[in-house]
């Protein structure tokens, strides 16, 4: 298992000088960011000392692809402080609602070259701890790489008195079916485990020191913890895009050419949208080597655009979902798979991680038994801890499986917790097991590969028929003129009334005949009551901050 705080400790002292993080707003050398978040940390364990802050506390981390935001991060691992990242590209109400679930006491903002320690008001402390609106003013506030603290407060802790872990690594928030956030804890080991595969993931980890990793993702989407993590531990530089050069391809292609990432880590959406530049060729960008996706599905159409552009770089398919690590599975993409019937896979799954597929009927398939699909149910050394302060919903999404049971009930030496919590695996195991987490993803398997082939959660019922809305993507997909669509539902009266798909074809003219072209050509693959009843040509499909498509957007258009 790998000990990222380590890493970064042992670049800091062998390389000092070689840029760990860079983007518009600044870059940050290896050896100061140890140093900058030594002094960080020093503040928040004198915040413990006055009792304004308790030791394994969740602190929130304001702000939007700073390199004071990965010296914040850093400074609450090394005090044992989970971290909570929040993109200040994120609407105001879901910082409010993050802010109020997980109920801190203060708040890293990184802004104008500072990392800004503030103490938050109990107005904020959370429906679960107090009743309150976020009001925002700062009490305290500190430079970083400055001993000095400004301002004084005589107030105590004032969050919840639910147990604090000081082994959770961070909190990132993902959508909730509610429309609230849930927390998902995701703890050191786990961390430490996911680096342990990744760093060897394409290239070794030898291979990967000192090479540039591209950001794409803001930090607070888990995506981000691939490139950030990995180049961390393998002692290479972040090149981050933030979102002002991402609103613009120019400046996005400018800032490629400059900061020359060798490995590209991103959604598929980005580069669907990057690929549109004509520029974008292994001729203009020779440096990038490695292609890593996760997030969402790879389609065959961008895959092979992708290779038939960069013919000499890998191009990785990986899944996996917040709930266990970034990602749990990876492949690299080969002409062999476009070929095939089936959607790309998303590949072998990693050592010390088991997936299983769990059927309507309740029955449990293996990787050993092919073709049965069902939901993708994922037990290993990766699985998080839970949910902050949600029992009720860890509980309905982590279930014990028998050996977590015996865990629990048995007396444990220091060793099994090592055992069951990934650090160590006993001789003639396969690897420790943790509790089986339900994806909510559709999958199976087929010689030695896992295949994701949609949601459940986008399984809807039109007119009495249930169908699965990544189904009906596909098909439109296997049309060679279409590059991207996405399949909404219309809804009236809170029931789904009819069917949109959103095309995106720059052959074809988005006429009245294109759209009779595609319906035409998905009756001969499914039955008509799965075909969208409206058919729409647009440009670019709408992505989140996040880089995934904007399927909200794209509903009310429908």
């Amino acid at each position: 298992m790998i000990n990222v705080l380590e890493k970064i400790e042992f670049f800091a002292s062998k390389s000092p000088d070689r840029i760990a993080f860079e983007s518009v707003r600044g870059s940050i050398s290896y050896g100061k960011l140890w140093e900058c978040s030594e002094v960080l940390a020093g503040r928040i364990g004198a915040l413990e000392a006055e009792g304004i802050v308790r030791r394994g506390e969740p602190i929130a981390v304001f702000g939007h692809k700073e390199p004071e935001m990965l010296v914040s991060f850093v400074a609450c691992a090394r005090m044992g402080h989970p971290y909570c990242p929040l993109d200040r590209s994120m609407p105001e109400s879901r910082i409010k609602d993050i802010l109020a679930e997980i109920g801190t006491s203060v708040m890293i903002r990184c802004e104008d070259e500072e990392a800004k320690i503030f103490q938050v008001p109990e107005s904020i402390l959370g429906e679960k701890c107090r009743d309150s609106a976020y009001h925002g003013d700062p009490e305290r506030s500190s430079t970083c790489c400055d001993d000095s603290l400004n301002g004084k407060s005589e107030s105590s802790s004032t969050g919840c008195d639910d147990a604090l872990d000081e082994n959770v690594m961070y909190i990132i928030f993902t959508s909730g079916s509610t429309g609230k956030p849930k927390g998902v804890e995701v703890t050191s080991e786990n961390l430490g485990n996911f680096l342990e595969w990744m760093t060897g993931v394409a290239t070794d980890i030898g291979e990967k020191e000192g090479k540039v990793f591209l950001n794409q993702a803001p930090y607070s989407f888990d995506l981000s913890v691939m490139d950030t993590y990995t180049a961390l531990a393998s002692g290479g530089t972040i090149a981050s895009l933030d979102k002002e050069v991402l609103a613009n391809p120019a400046r996005t292609m400018d800032f490629l050419r400059e900061k020359k990432p060798e490995y590209w880590i991103s959604t598929p959406s980005f580069v669907d949208m990057i690929l549109a530049e004509k520029d974008f060729t292994q001729e203009n960008f020779p440096h990038i080597h490695v292609f890593y996706f996760c997030g969402e599905r790879l389609t065959k159409a961008t895959a092979e655009k992708l290779m038939t552009a960069f013919p000499d770089s890998k191009v990785i398919n990986t899944y996996g979902p917040t709930e266990s690590t970034v990602a749990i599975s990876q492949v690299e993409i080969k002409r062999e798979h476009i070929e095939a019937e089936d959607e790309l896979p998303v590949g072998q799954v990693k050592p010390g991680t088991t997936v299983l597929i769990g059927m309507e009927n309740g029955e449990i398939a293996t990787d050993k038994e092919d073709g049965k699909i069902g939901e993708i149910l994922i037990e290993g050394n990766t699985v998080a801890k839970g949910y902050f302060r949600a029992p009720e919903k860890t509980d309905a999404a982590f279930e014990k499986t028998p050996a977590d049971e015996k865990f629990y009930a048995c007396e444990k030496t220091p060793e099994d917790e090592k055992i069951y919590a990934g650090e160590k695996t006993p001789e003639g195991s396969e690897g420790s097991k943790s509790r089986r987490y339900h994806t909510g993803d559709l999958g199976y398997f087929k010689a030695g590969q896992l295949y994701c082939i949609g949601r459940t959660d986008l399984q809807v019922k039109v007119h009495g028929y249930r169908m699965e809305l990544g189904d009906i993507e596909a098909n439109i997909l296997s049309m060679r003129e279409v590059e991207a669509v996405c399949v909404v539902p219309k809804r009236s009266d809170g029931k789904i009334r009819s069917l949109t798909g959103f095309v995106v074809a720059p052959s074809m003219e988005g006429t009245f005949g294109d759209g009779k072209k595609v319906k035409a050509h998905l009756k001969e693959l499914l039955p008509e009551y799965m075909v969208p009843k409206k058919i729409k040509f647009i440009e670019s499909l709408p992505m989140t901050a996040n880089g995934k498509i904007d399927r909200k957007k794209l509903e009310e258009e429908a």
